[in-house]
């Protein structure tokens, strides 16, 4: 694409909370890695061209539009999980644990590139957003450890209608309040100290005060 392409195709898409962009200092490291890549050969002359803000800004950008591509590689394989492609449109899906969308991602050599096929797998009503799972969804995993990657990986607290609905679920119901009743001893009547050290009593264990 070159640097005008990222700003025109790349740099217009989300790219998440200011306050999660990298610091200056980090961006200036990050982008003299690039310009370095750029005189050895590595990378397009041209890539030298972005300045360190801008850099910053389009990497954090794939990250959170980029959908990963392995090919034939297999999980602890040299280069698995390193490539990423981003598609102009796809990319603009938001995100929902109960998708109404999959994708699926493939290498189409007629076009020699990564190809893109996403698909209903129900009934989608006019008007309806239309989701995809940024995780995936075989691995059904809980509430908490999808909310807790979403955070990690793509800066944001999903409220989905699972997400709403597990977590009310997975919230404890309030042990009633016990209360207190002070008695008055009878004249005469012998007042004994409470030895919690002595007593059989196993209160304690259920947690009444």
């Amino acid at each position: 694409l070159g640097p005008a392409g990222c700003r025109t195709k790349l740099l217009t898409k989300c790219v998440g909370p200011e306050e999660e962009l990298p610091s200056p200092r980090t961006a200036r490291r990050e982008v003299a890695v690039l310009h370095s890549a750029a005189r050895a050969g590595i990378v397009a002359q041209s890539a030298a061209a972005f300045p360190a803000a801008e850099y910053a800004r389009l990497r954090q950008v794939i990250r959170l539009n980029g959908f990963r591509f392995n090919g034939s590689l297999c999980e602890g394989d040299v280069g698995y999980d390193v490539g990423e492609v981003l598609f102009d449109v796809v990319s603009r899906i938001n995100h929902s644990c109960t998708p109404n969308l999959e994708f699926d991602l493939s290498w189409a050599e007629e076009h020699q590139t990564v190809v893109i096929r996403v698909s209903a797998i129900r009934q989608i009503e006019a008007g309806e957003e239309l989701f995809i799972s940024y995780l995936p969804v075989r691995l059904e995993l809980p509430v908490h450890e999808r909310q807790r990657q979403l955070r990690k990986h793509w800066l944001f607290d999903c409220d989905c209608e699972s997400c709403k609905a597990e977590v009310s679920a997975t919230v404890a119901p309030q042990r009633p309040e016990k209360v207190a009743t002070s008695v008055t001893p009878k004249p005469g009547a012998m007042s004994e100290p409470r030895d919690h050290a002595a007593s059989n009593s196993n209160s304690d264990a259920e947690g009444v005060c």
